[in-house]
């Protein structure tokens, strides 16, 4: 039998060896330095970005961490629908994951890395490349910590297909027989505005849709394709013709920029205003559209003469649209103004801009004739401006527009008179060295803004 003493010893000197041990493993740290792997993230739309959270030491205790989405300060901002706001997060190197609680996740004790997932959606629209800030913020009472994690730039690069995006300088809009607008193309490095980011991801605007719809299909030749710019850049619009078989497949720019803002005469900001209620948006479409009126080759254009092949084959007017026939608008204001030996008086163009070329001054005319509330008779005294005017007014191929334009826009308030070179027609494509540049040059206008050589209203 065994000493009942010996055995309540042996008890009690295991329970002393077992207390030792105890207090032995028992770990207390309560202080480490945080940082953050990386501040800049990427991913596909679709994929998820993981960003890594480190401690130098473990810790005895749980450390909560509060995460922000933040987009407030990027132009390129993700949306909300893009991404997947039930952030996960994992402390074991990613085998499991488990979801955030009302945005916090837990760095568990004992452990030294944290990864945070955040999941995107390939929603299939074309859409600029987003971004946005993940911000991580340890909640540290009752620990000591050191260091920081820096907010982390998280970028999301769509993926969808994008037309003419290396030749574009905003949104590009393919225009159906029907006048629907679909978006086919962006220029995803050109986030002028969050205004604008909010315009493409929304679609345009039911008005500027409206009053391009209206105005193109007024005469006998529409646009298919439509590029919305919208920055301060000066350049105001563009046309040309997009057809490689030689017809009509017109292809139009606009900066909406004009259609919501005027620039202060004084300061030259850019304010406010409701859309087009100076007109000046409305004058540049209407602009744009004289061009396709007296470009198109529908009417205008003798297309059985290749200028290109043959340059002495043309016996009228000849630019680089081809021959104009001889009943051609371009071609009789050529004669009439350009070819004949009548002087007539000061001033000769209606704005300065209609001096770069006759295809510019024939469209500024035509804005004019239709946008002006009234227009003055003329008589043998009046100007050569008030004589384009009157030549616009009464040609048989432009004569019919008038009305059916000033209809759908609101008007421009201009008059032929000191205050002529004044909004809106600044806006119009003016290089910083103040050259003017063909609204229908597509190649320069573009080489130009990739240079963001066009003079800014500042």
């Amino acid at each position: 039998m065994i000493n009942k003493t010996y055995t309540q010893s042996m008890i009690l000197l295991f329970s002393f060896f077992t207390l030792l041990s105890c207090k032995k493993d028992e770990f207390v740290n309560l202080s480490s330095t945080i940082s953050g792997e990386s501040n800049k993230l990427g991913t596909e739309e679709g994929g998820s970005i993981i960003a890594n959270v480190l401690l130098t030491e473990e810790l005895s205790e749980d450390l909560t961490l509060q995460i922000r989405i933040e987009t407030d300060e990027i132009n390129n901002y993700i949306n909300e629908n893009d991404y997947d706001p039930n952030i996960e997060y994992s402390n074991d190197l990613g085998k499991t994951w488990k979801q955030a609680t009302n945005k916090l996740v837990v760095f568990e004790e004992r452990n030294r890395n944290l990864k945070i997932r955040v999941n995107t959606h390939d929603d299939q629209r074309i859409e600029f490349h987003e971004e946005f800030d993940l911000l991580i913020k340890p909640q540290t009472s009752g620990l000591q910590l050191m260091g920081s994690i820096e907010p982390i730039r998280v970028s999301v690069d769509d993926n969808e297909l994008n037309e003419r995006e290396n030749s574009l300088l905003g949104a590009l809009y393919e225009v159906d027989e029907n006048y629907n607008f679909t978006l086919i193309g962006i220029n995803r490095d050109n986030i002028y505005s969050r205004e604008y980011k909010a315009m493409v991801d929304e679609g345009l605007d039911p008005k500027v849709i409206n009053d391009i719809t209206n105005v193109t299909k007024s005469g006998v030749v529409p646009i298919t394709k439509f590029e919305a710019i919208f920055d301060n850049s000066g350049l105001g619009g563009f046309v040309f013709n997009d057809s490689f078989d030689g017809g009509d497949k017109w292809y139009m720019g606009l900066n909406l920029l004009y259609a919501y803002y005027e620039f202060n005469r004084e300061t030259g900001a850019p304010e406010p205003i409701e859309y087009n209620s100076n007109g000046s948006f409305g004058f540049i479409l209407t602009h744009e559209y004289g061009h396709i009126l007296t470009l198109n080759k529908r009417n205008e254009i003798d297309s059985s003469i290749d200028v290109f092949q043959n340059p002495d084959s043309c016996g009228e007017l000849s630019l680089s649209e081809g021959c104009f026939l001889s009943q051609s608008v371009l071609n009789q204001f050529n004669e009439t103004f350009y070819e004949s030996e009548v002087q007539y008086n000061e001033p000769q163009f209606v704005t300065t801009y209609a001096m770069t070329n006759i295809a510019e001054d024939i469209a500024e005319s035509f804005a004019y004739q239709v946008l002006q509330n009234t227009i003055n008779p003329i008589d043998e005294e009046s100007s050569g401006a008030l004589q384009k005017i009157h030549f616009v007014a009464n040609h048989p191929h432009l004569a019919e527009f008038r009305d059916e334009i000033r209809n759908v826009l609101s008007y421009a308030k201009n008059s032929i008179g000191e205050d002529r070179d004044q909004e809106p027609i600044r806006s119009f494509n003016r290089t910083k060295d103040g050259k003017r540049i063909d609204c229908t040059d597509h190649h320069a206008i573009l080489e130009t803004a990739r240079k963001k050589q066009f003079k800014p209203f500042k």
